[in-house]
């Protein structure tokens, strides 16, 4: 049923975001961290809320589904959306729903030092509030808001890291029971365990105090949270278990709340990694950390084809081998890279006697003649 209330219920009594993303990777219950995530990474979960008094005298209960997505989409830059819808139980008017106000979220980070087992890292996180909800009832503030949070976190081991936040959310000032309400500074702490690599414990400390007047204790509730998580580091589904409870109860801290979330996170696109091996410049097939000449590739012509150089006179008579009649047989220029076996100055290549002295064509006279015929 719905029903129109009277704008005293002009506030958003439902001071609880997914801000911590329980389904990420080191995400808490409420907390923000400081960290962005890698480019192209994105996630989005759901969440079923159950707060009893989030407003004492005013709001018995307050079940509630929020939706939220986030998503990195350039290097130091996180995106975030959020959107919840309520179904309020009225201490007077009964049972109504409403959605919730959205919210847009950018999260810059400012400072990092250390590695990834030891850090320290501090963010900004402009946020602007989107008067979608209903004022009339309690989950909505009415008006465009907008604030900023600054998380602040540390990683102390491998498997602890601590984190606080401090913000200041300011919209349209309304009466709540005679009082004017809407800018709020909020402050947190808490530290997470992960028992192994996939399961978290975290426990958080949240509060929040009225900036408009001088508040009273009941205008400056604090929440003690706990939480179990389950999520893989290089993403997958994720899902998450807390309760809080009211340590001092007023508007927006119930005397207890529960929450369930499921998630999803994508990792940033996996890049090839092409494993280089040793260089060949040259190509012929000797690396260049054995290669004798690494710009020049080797011939593999038989003669001394393991320094990688090419072997442009095989029998080394300064002859090379293009030109070399007698290649692999030392000899002289004067005949053509052969040798004269017979000392009659003819080669060896050009000679039609080698092994017999003579003048004509290499023979010695009737040879010569015979061979001349």
């Amino acid at each position: 049923m719905w029903l129109l209330i009277a704008p005293a219920l002009a506030f958003d009594f439902d001071n609880y975001r997914l801000s911590g993303a329980p389904w990420e990777a080191g995400g808490g219950l409420a907390l923000v961290s400081p960290e962005v995530g890698e480019v192209g990474e994105w996630s989005g979960g759901i969440a079923g809320i159950y707060a009893n008094e989030p407003a004492p005298g005013l709001i018995e209960g307050l079940g509630t589904v929020r939706m939220a997505g986030a998503w990195v989409p350039v290097r130091n830059l996180r995106l975030e959306f959020e959107l919840a819808s309520h179904a309020a139980v009225l201490t007077e008017h009964g049972q109504v729903g409403a959605l919730g106000d959205a919210e847009l979220r950018a999260r810059v980070p400012v400072l990092h030092l250390g590695d990834h087992d030891h850090s320290f890292a501090i963010a900004v996180q402009p946020v602007l509030s989107l008067p979608t909800g209903r004022s009339d009832i309690g989950v909505g503030a009415g008006s465009l808001g907008g604030g900023l949070t600054v998380p602040v976190g540390a990683h102390l081991s491998p498997a602890f890291r601590a984190d606080a936040n401090v913000s200041v959310l300011a919209t349209r000032p309304a009466v709540v029971e005679g009082r004017s309400m809407g800018t709020w500074f909020g402050y947190g702490a808490g530290v997470t365990w992960s028992v192994i690599d996939s399961v978290r414990l975290a426990a958080e400390l949240t509060g929040r105090v009225d900036l408009v007047g001088v508040p009273t204790m009941e205008e400056m509730p604090v929440d003690a949270g706990f939480s179990v998580a389950w999520s893989k580091p290089e993403g997958g589904l994720g899902a998450a278990l807390g309760v809080s409870v009211g340590i001092v109860e007023g508007p927006g801290a119930p005397a207890q709340r529960v929450v369930l979330a499921l998630g999803y996170r994508e990792g940033a696109p996996k890049r090839l990694h092409v494993v280089q091996g040793p260089a060949d410049l040259d190509g012929d097939g000797l690396f260049d950390d054995e290669d004798v000449c690494i710009n020049d590739a080797e011939d593999k012509d038989g003669t001394r084809d393991h320094d990688g150089c090419p072997d442009l006179d095989d029998d080394g008579d300064a002859v090379v081998d293009t030109e070399d009649l007698c290649r692999g047989i030392p000899g002289s220029a004067r005949f053509h890279g052969c040798a004269d076996g017979d000392g009659d100055a003819f080669g060896d290549a050009e000679d039609a006697c080698p092994a017999v002295p003579g003048s004509v064509l290499g023979c010695p006279g009737t040879l010569g003649v015979t061979a001349q015929r």
